[in-house]
């Protein structure tokens, strides 16, 4: 509630952009970051996210070449692992002093 005393509602969504050279977006897929009905173990986040919509960016753009560009939040072995088997690029951007092993 903001100081005014208006409530604003917010609901957090993954998307994929593709950016062509003149610097126009289009957003070929999106998912939602939602907690699933009824009892769950595990809060949903933007990794859970990306794992699906990488099975529908894959399965909706089977030749289409893809570099994933995330910020250190994706960082992880499982977005390494999906980029390897669908023969994606990535590139990762970290602030500094960010994982200061690598």
């Amino acid at each position: 509630m903001s100081k005014k005393g208006k409530t604003t509602y917010f609901h957090y969504v993954l998307e994929a952009k593709l950016v062509t050279p003149d610097g126009r977006a289009l957003s070929p897929g999106s998912e939602w970051i939602e907690n699933p009905e009824g009892d769950y173990e595990k809060q949903d986040c933007e990794c859970k996210a990306f794992k699906r919509l990488a099975v529908k960016l894959k399965k909706q753009y089977t030749r289409f070449p893809v570099c994933i560009l995330a910020d250190g939040l994706y960082h992880g072995e499982t977005m390494f692992k999906i980029c390897e088997e669908n023969q994606w690029k990535y590139i990762i951007v970290l602030q500094d002093k960010s994982l200061k092993t690598v």
